[in-house]
């Protein structure tokens, strides 16, 4: 009973957690300014080649693909259209930084932006740092060497990526990675569940908060340290339910491969 108490108290603080969180980053939708919201604006053209990318965006969705050339377009109301800048080999994509008021918060929340990056299909990223305060974060066929996400409030996906350090948070929303290779990898959810499916890596350090956790993987895991726990929640290794902890020393003790999953509210579920 008191167990049960318990849980039913951390999620009701969870809930709370997740609307304070919310309203805090959504109240950046709301500017005094009568005009907000009113005005879409759209861009599409070429960029100078580059290799690594800064992104910051307050309020938008951001999506890299791959195409014939580097290029950029959007959609976003005139209050949150992008300065673009590629200097030294290097994107820098920044939004104004909006107030949080809550003056004229219905014209406010008719605002939007759309942002998409295209690169070459050939094209390697030496350093990607992405981060959006209210908004998606989608790359699809992308290959880097460091790759840094963050979404405050949305979602990241990631399908048919190859990176050889990755560090991946969603504070508030779902993080899912499809036939992706992670390299040496650090994947962190507060609110949210993470999904890994068909994915690869070398090291990999998943935590979350609260939400599930799954991996999908064709490794041979039994060559890899590995260390999993949820503290309330089910923990499965290829269907079979085991106890609120794993742990597993590598065959190959020469071996350095590990894999770490920490849960504190959730379910992990593991294949491979």
């Amino acid at each position: 009973m008191n167990k049960t108490i318990y849980l039913i108290l951390l999620s009701v603080v969870t809930i709370i957690c997740i609307l304070i969180g919310s309203i805090y980053h959504l109240s950046g939708w709301f500017l005094p300014d009568s005009k907000l919201g009113g005005t879409v604006e759209t861009y599409e053209g070429e960029l100078e080649a580059f290799d690594s990318i800064k992104i910051d965006a307050d309020i938008a969705d951001v999506k890299l693909e791959t195409g014939d050339t580097y290029s950029l377009s959007y959609e976003c109301s005139s209050e949150f259209v992008p300065k673009v800048t590629v200097e030294h080999n290097t994107l820098t994509l920044t939004q104004p930084n909006t107030p949080h008021n809550w003056k004229n918060w219905k014209k406010i929340n008719k605002a939007k932006c759309k942002i998409t990056l295209t690169l070459p299909s050939d094209a390697v990223i030496n350093e990607g740092n992405i981060y959006s305060s209210v908004g998606n974060i989608t790359i699809k066929d992308m290959q880097a060497k460091d790759m840094t996400l963050e979404a405050s409030v949305g979602e990241i996906n990631l399908s048919s990526c190859t990176f050889k350090h990755s560090d991946f948070t969603a504070n508030v929303g779902n993080l899912e990675t499809e036939d992706c290779d992670l390299g040496n990898g650090k994947v962190t959810a507060d609110v949210g569940n993470i999904s890994l499916s068909h994915c690869s890596f070398t090291n990999l350090d998943v935590t979350n908060s609260t939400g599930n956790i799954s991996l999908d993987t064709a490794l041979d895991l039994t060559n890899y340290d590995i260390s999993m726990s949820t503290d309330f929640g089910s923990l499965t290794i290829n269907g079979d339910a085991k106890k609120k902890s794993f742990a597993q020393a590598a065959k190959d003790s020469s071996t350095t491969n590990k894999l770490t999953i920490e849960n504190s509210l959730g379910n992990i579920d593991v294949d491979y």
